[in-house]
Order: C-alpha cells, then sequence, then structure tokens
C-alpha cells in the first residue's frame, strides 16, 4: 500500500483555479487501485493545498499517471503550482484506510496495474471521487 501527503502551493491568488483542476470528475467511476483520494484547503494559507493519495501499491499509482485525462490536468495544473512550496511525504498507512471493495462498484475490487514509472511528482492529481 502506498499513501502520499503532500502541500501544493498555488501561484499566489489561484488557489480556486489550481482547485477547480483537482477537483474535475470527483463524481465519476474511482481511479483503479486507489483508495483515497482527498483535496483540503489550508485555512491559515491563502495558497495552501494539501493533497491525500491512498493506493493500493506503487504500481497502482504509477498507471494512474499514464492515464491520458490525469495527464491533461497535470499539464494544466502544473503552470498554477508554485513548486517551490510544494512538500511531499511518503507514509506507511497502519489503520483507517478504507477498504477497496467498498469503494468500488457492486463490490468488485479493482484491477491490477503493472506498469512502474517514477517521472511525475505526486502533485495530487489523480482522479479525485467522492469516498462517502
Amino acid at each position: 500500500m502506498l499513501m502520499l501527503h503532500g502541500r501544493l502551493a498555488s501561484v499566489p491568488g489561484r488557489r480556486d483555479e489550481l482547485l477547480g483542476i483537482l477537483l474535475e470528475g470527483q463524481d465519476s467511476e474511482p481511479m483503479p487501485g486507489c483508495r483515497l483520494y482527498l483535496v483540503a484547503v489550508d485555512v491559515d494559507d491563502p495558497d495552501g493545498v494539501w493533497v491525500t493519495e491512498v493506493w493500493d501499491s506503487e504500481d497502482a499509482h504509477t498507471a494512474s499517471l499514464e492515464l491520458e485525462h490525469v495527464r491533461e490536468r497535470i499539464t494544466r495544473a502544473m503552470p498554477l503550482i508554485d513548486r517551490s512550496g510544494m512538500r511531499q511525504q511518503r507514509l506507511d498507512p497502519r489503520g483507517g484506510v478504507p477498504d477497496a471493495k467498498a469503494l468500488s462498484p457492486r463490490g468488485a475490487s479493482p484491477p491490477d496495474h503493472a506498469p512502474s514509472r517514477d517521472t511525475l511528482p505526486a502533485t495530487g492529481t489523480g482522479e479525485p471521487r467522492d469516498t462517502r
């Protein structure tokens, strides 16, 4: 399992525009292998955005970065991100992770993914979704 937690800093005054891109597709089908994609704003920082992702595996996360709609969102989001304000942590979740079957339609497990490539920073631009 892979958990990424990080801060994205928007270019000053562009946080809402960045949020719009990060939240596109939140009501669509869950991204295969993604158990949680949470986007939050920092109430004390007008440019701060925090993203938390939990993936079944690093391969599932890497495969998501190859999807055309994800690559397109990354391309649109990058000019809105102040890269000097980015921070990322790789964490090992120990509890409270949503069950993959509970998130998938009709209780089906998400499919496995194989390709592994670590070329793009995890900027939280995976497919957002509602995990309620």
